[in-house]
């Protein structure tokens, strides 16, 4: 099966993705796992030092309050909107997913909507006690949507909710030498 993960920003948002495809990795060997990220710095260290494809797709996140400069800011953010939408189907074609796993981040918006208009299923995983804007906006869309903490009760829009745990990756074996030479950049 083909499962495509879409994340962008934080640890908080890539790391549960990563814990999700290294579990269907583990029970189901022959996956196939592409993740499609916003071309931020964190997901752009994270994904491949897991072990993952990763493809990045312009996009940017909404500016609250009313500005020039936010005004200006959300216009480009419209204009990534657009784009990112059509690289989605572009990848989304290409790589046939049987499911796409959101796990938050702006960039969830426009690949996990393409997704459902194409007929994929597309599942939603908030790890916040408080759900995002983008899974806030896709509550309705998704095939279903996972939260990791039951108090989380503001996305009503949510079709199929599903209270479970936050995903976590399985710690590395490594040495007690090992663990002295970590840094700050390996967290």
């Amino acid at each position: 099966m083909n499962f495509m993960f879409t994340c962008a920003g934080t640890a908080g948002h890539i790391n549960p993705a990563i814990a999700i495809a290294s579990e269907i990795c583990r029970r189901a060997p022959d996956s196939a796992i592409l993740f499609i990220g916003a071309d931020r710095n964190m997901e752009k260290r994270l994904v491949p030092r897991a072990g993952f494809d990763l493809v990045n797709i312009k996009m940017s996140g909404l500016e609250r309050g009313v500005t020039p400069g936010k005004l200006v800011k959300n216009a480009a953010t419209l204009k990534n909107l657009a784009f990112a939408g059509r690289e989605a189907a572009k990848h989304i074609s290409a790589f046939k997913p049987d499911a796409v796993i959101g796990t938050g981040g702006y960039i969830c918006y426009p690949v996990l909507k393409k997704a459902a208009r194409m007929g994929v299923p597309a599942y939603i995983h908030e790890s916040n006690a408080e759900p995002g804007l983008t899974t806030k906006m896709l509550a309705a869309t998704a095939s279903a949507c996972s939260r990791a903490i039951a108090t989380s009760e503001r996305c009503p829009a949510c079709r199929h909710p599903i209270v479970g745990t936050k995903p976590t990756r399985r710690p590395a074996a490594r040495s007690p030498r090992d663990h002295s030479r970590i840094s700050a950049t390996d967290l």
